[in-house]
C-alpha cells in the first residue's frame, strides 16, 4: 500500500512539473507586442512605449514599424542608442488645431532600424518610446499596429483587432484606451510650473521675521494669551541665535 501511494505521488508530481514546464516554455511565445501604459488621459500629451518582448521564432529583431492612429498628433519618436528612428509624413483625415494653428499633416508611421550588430536579441526586450498628443476622445481605444522584422527577413505583423474584448488574437495590435482628462493635460509637453516656489534656505533673520509676523497674525486673530507667551519665547530665542551668529562671524574676522 505504501509503495502504491508513493508511486501515485511521484506520478502526480511529475505531471505538475510537466505542466509548469510547458507553461514556462509557452509563455515567451504567447507574449505580445504591447503599448504601455494601456490607458491614459484624453486630450493631452503623453509618453508611451511600444514594447517588443521577443524576436521572430528565436531570431533577433532588426526593425520595428508603428502606424500612428488617426487623431494622434505631435508625434516624436525616442532616440534609442544603436537604432535609427525615421518618420513618414502624411495628410490627416481632417485638419486639427494645435497652438492656435490648423495642421493638415503629420507623422503617420515611425520606424526604428537597428544599426549593424545592435539588433534586439530574442531573449531580451526593448521599449520604443513615443511622445504624442492624444485627441479629446475619452472612452475610445486607439490601436498602434506594429510590424516586427527580424534578421532572417521574417516578419510578425501585430495588427489584429476585434470588437470582442474576450477574443484571443494571435497577433493583436498594441492599443491604448483614453480616459477622461483631469487637471492640466499639457504638463508632459510643456513642463509643470511651480507658482512662486523657491528652494532657497532660510536664515536665522528670516526665521525671526517669520516669528514676528506669526505673532502679529495671532494677535489679530484673538489668540489665547498662552500662545502669545510661547511665541514671545520663541522670538527671543531666535533673536539670541541671530546675535550669537553675528558674534561668531565677527570673531572669525
Amino acid at each position: 500500500m505504501h509503495l502504491h501511494h508513493t508511486a501515485r505521488r511521484r506520478a502526480t508530481t511529475s505531471l505538475l512539473l510537466g505542466s509548469v514546464l510547458s507553461l514556462l516554455v509557452a509563455a515567451p511565445a504567447a507574449a505580445h507586442v504591447t503599448a504601455n501604459p494601456s490607458s491614459t488621459t484624453a486630450d493631452g500629451y503623453a509618453m508611451i512605449d511600444i514594447r517588443v518582448p521577443h524576436g521572430c521564432d528565436g531570431e533577433a529583431t532588426s526593425e520595428v514599424a508603428v502606424r500612428i492612429p488617426d487623431g494622434v498628433i505631435s508625434v516624436k519618436p525616442e532616440q534609442l542608442p544603436g537604432w535609427t528612428a525615421t518618420t513618414e509624413i502624411g495628410p490627416y483625415d481632417e485638419p486639427v488645431e494645435m497652438h492656435g494653428s490648423s495642421v493638415t499633416e503629420g507623422v503617420k508611421v515611425v520606424t526604428w532600424t537597428a544599426d549593424a550588430g545592435q539588433e534586439l536579441a530574442d531573449d531580451q526586450f526593448r521599449d520604443f518610446g513615443l511622445s504624442v498628443k492624444f485627441p479629446d476622445a475619452a472612452g475610445e481605444t486607439l490601436t498602434f499596429p506594429a510590424v516586427q522584422t527580424c534578421v532572417d527577413g521574417s516578419e510578425a505583423a501585430w495588427i489584429e483587432t476585434s470588437d470582442d474584448p474576450e477574443a484571443e488574437l494571435a497577433y493583436p495590435a498594441p492599443s491604448i484606451t483614453l480616459t477622461a482628462a483631469t487637471g492640466d493635460a499639457h504638463g508632459v509637453e510643456h513642463g509643470a510650473e511651480d507658482d512662486d516656489v523657491t528652494d532657497e534656505p532660510t536664515t536665522a533673520t528670516d526665521d525671526a521675521e517669520l516669528a514676528t509676523t506669526s505673532a502679529a497674525n495671532a494677535a489679530d486673530a484673538g489668540t489665547d494669551p498662552l500662545v502669545y507667551v510661547a511665541l514671545g519665547a520663541g522670538l527671543l530665542g531666535l533673536l539670541a541665535g541671530v546675535a550669537g551668529l553675528r558674534a561668531a562671524r565677527a570673531t572669525r574676522r
